[in-house]
């Protein structure tokens, strides 16, 4: 049998499957069964969003006081699977967006207790490396299910619903499997630190925290919008004949496929992206001092959006979600390492964590969604840089507190084995 950490692994690479399956196929479901446009497409992804981040900063304060949180992440993964598998019943937008919130909100009782469980490890060299393993696995998911959603969706538009119900299956299987992390940790007994050195080391981590927090939160406005807006661009432009591979003239077979099909490829480059930037942060021991990184990142970002918003090659589409993705997967993995740097707060902060993430979907699907359907669908990607230098001038405000020259935190980082 595995390991309970390998088992922890593949239970986070069916999970981010069965929820990016869900996130790939929700804004077809509402162009082609419910009728609607990118606002409505944007609300919906808004919804499921602000009810994840809710349901994480919620489900905080009694999920971490529990006996066993993995008994909370067994009862979310029933509610996700019975609410989603619910949505091809009825096709109507409140239908669909009561039935996204509940199935979104009980993913909040989820991450935070399998995060929580990894996090339980007590040393850092070996919490550094299953949390890299962790993300990961769970990027993978996120990378090669719209692979598998968007094809069956363009098969029949209730096959990829039947597809999360099997993921589900499998995800409850694994986790009655993992012992509670009391007995899994206990050769190897949380040390009682120092207090004052613990106190000045939190001090120091919580400033790089709240930074990457908001690093965190811009970067998924990004990832909401390309998520839930951007597939009304790829099905406009097949339509209208107009989607290039490059700059060649006319149609090429390489893009006969469904819209569903084809913006599968560009979701999943996303995601990729992130998971090799997570293995890559696992095995690179510098990249706590390096700030700046992330800063850079998101000037990146900002700049591939804008570039969303002029073109109509679907090779610079993949380099741009690409560039999306590794700022998304930076950001997300040094908010989510700060968040776990000590034991007596690590759930509470890595349920903050997935509340900011959801808190940033929801603003970038609902505020993206708002703009495109009232003036055009390219339009909120173009005034994409603006909100990159608000969120900038924020971080840097922050970390002024930290010189950006010195080392923000103790933190270890090691290879990943």
């Amino acid at each position: 049998m595995l390991k309970p950490h390998h088992r922890m692994y593949l239970t986070a690479f069916f999970m981010d499957s069965s929820v990016m399956v869900m996130f790939a196929t929700a804004p077809f479901f509402v162009f082609t069964q419910i009728g609607g446009d990118e606002t409505m497409a944007g609300a919906v992804g808004a919804i499921q969003m602000i009810a994840y981040a809710l349901s994480c900063l919620i489900s905080a304060r009694f999920v971490a006081q529990t006996e066993n949180g993995l008994r909370w992440a067994f009862l979310g993964v029933i509610l996700f699977i019975f609410f989603s598998c619910l949505m091809p019943l009825r096709p109507t937008f409140p239908f669909c967006a009561t039935i996204s919130f509940l199935a979104f909100a009980a993913l909040g009782l989820v991450w935070p207790a399998l995060q929580s469980w990894i996090g339980a490890e007590p040393d850092a060299a070996r919490r550094a490396q299953h949390m890299a393993i962790f993300s990961i696995s769970a990027g993978c998911g996120f990378a090669l299910s719209p692979l598998l959603g968007g094809p069956l969706f363009d098969l029949d538009y209730r096959l990829p619903f039947i597809a999360v119900a099997l993921l589900g299956v499998a995800i409850l299987t694994l986790i009655r499997t993992l012992p509670h992390e009391k007995e899994h940790f206990i050769d190897n007994p949380v040390p009682v630190d120092d207090e004052s050195d613990s106190t000045a080391a939190d001090g120091r981590n919580w400033t790089s925290l709240l930074a990457a927090w908001n690093a965190l939160f811009v970067l998924n406005v990004l990832v909401g919008a390309t998520r839930s807006i951007y597939p009304k661009r790829v099905m406009d432009l097949l339509a209208a004949g107009e989607l290039r591979v490059l700059f060649e003239s006319g149609s090429s077979p390489l893009l006969n496929q469904g819209p569903a099909t084809t913006f599968s490829w560009l979701v999943s480059t996303l995601w990729i992206a992130t998971a090799v930037c997570y293995l890559l942060l696992g095995r690179w021991p510098l990249w706590p001092h390096q700030m700046r990184l992330l800063l850079g990142l998101q000037v990146l970002a900002g700049g591939a959006s804008w570039l969303l918003g002029n073109t109509q090659s679907l090779l610079i589409m993949l380099v741009c979600f690409a560039i999306v993705g590794v700022s998304c997967g930076v950001s997300f993995f040094v908010a989510m390492t700060y968040s776990l740097a000590d034991p007596r707060h690590k759930h509470r902060r890595a349920a903050t964590t997935e509340g900011i993430l959801g808190v940033g979907g929801f603003a970038g699907s609902i505020g993206f969604g708002y703009l495109a359907g009232r003036y055009e669908v390219v339009t909120p990607f173009l005034y994409t840089p603006i909100l990159i230098i608000v969120g900038l001038a924020i971080q840097v405000w922050l970390l002024r507190r930290v010189p950006l020259a010195t080392p923000p935190t103790p933190i270890e980082s090691h290879p990943v084995h």
